[in-house]
């Protein structure tokens, strides 16, 4: 039995440079979570990847990952910590657009075409681990496996979907309209009416580019409207009507 189990460790651990040592025993699971990955058991993904030319790459908190206007050559999949997606507005305000975490690929849609320069920040919120493929490699995974580019266009597909709704939202004039969208956005995501939402007041704060405060009396005032009922992180939606009247 000790000789099997070492025989499997020797299978899936391999130096990546000199001076690290990567156990896929460590993030096969976060790995085969990605998007990409739909439909591959742990295993295969592993097999696929060891066979295939990577980099491990480490950063530090609050270190910049990849800065607005870098050139895309490389694919990055986190399998460690969280990533910061950040854009500078014309004001000089810095917005959060939203949080990378093990599994997640940074820029994935933008990897492929003409213009493949990214269009905003990647900041470290802690340790990050990555591991790097370069673009022309990553091509020949959709040539091992069609799972793989099928996955990778649906990927495509749902970023677009996406994008479509953080246009609506940023088309309100309001913030109580984009609050009100918020929360419906996550009623639907959730199938329910009564949830916890994902995200801090100071994350929706960074969201919207408003003070922390600005997102308290929103939801305060529609608490007290009888719309919602706020207690903390959990909402429940009392008047979805005169919450949808807002986005008008």
């Amino acid at each position: 039995m000790l000789k099997e189990n070492l025989a499997i460790l020797d299978q899936l651990t391999f130096l990546c440079n000199k001076s690290c040592k990567f156990c896929f025993f460590d993030y096969a699971d976060s790995i085969s979570n990605n998007y990409i990955f739909n439909g591959l058991n742990p295993k295969e993904v592993c097999h696929l990847i060891k066979s295939t030319e990577y980099k491990i790459k480490t950063w530090g908190k609050d270190e910049i990952i990849m800065h607005n206007g870098d050139n895309l050559k490389h694919l990055y999949m986190l399998v460690k910590g969280i990533a910061i997606r950040e854009i500078m507005s014309f004001s000089g305000k810095v917005l959060r657009v939203d949080e990378l975490k093990a599994a997640d690929i940074i820029g994935s849609n933008f990897l492929f075409g003409k213009d493949s320069e990214i269009p905003y920040d990647v900041v470290a919120k802690e340790f990050v681990r990555a591991i790097v493929i370069r673009k022309e490699v990553f091509l020949k995974l959709f040539l091992k496996d069609e799972r793989i580019l099928t996955n990778y266009l649906n990927s495509i597909n749902n970023w677009s979907r996406k994008q479509s709704k953080r246009l609506k939202l940023l088309g309100l004039n309001t913030l109580k309209g984009k609050v009100a969208f918020y929360l419906l956005e996550c009623a639907k995501n959730k199938n329910c009416t009564s949830y916890r939402i994902d995200n801090t007041q100071c994350e929706l704060a960074e969201m919207f580019g408003v003070a922390r405060q600005s997102i308290t009396r929103v939801i305060k005032s529609l608490d007290e409207s009888n719309i919602i009922e706020s207690k903390g992180k959990k909402i429940s939606i009392i008047d979805k009507k005169a919450l949808q009247s807002l986005l008008k």
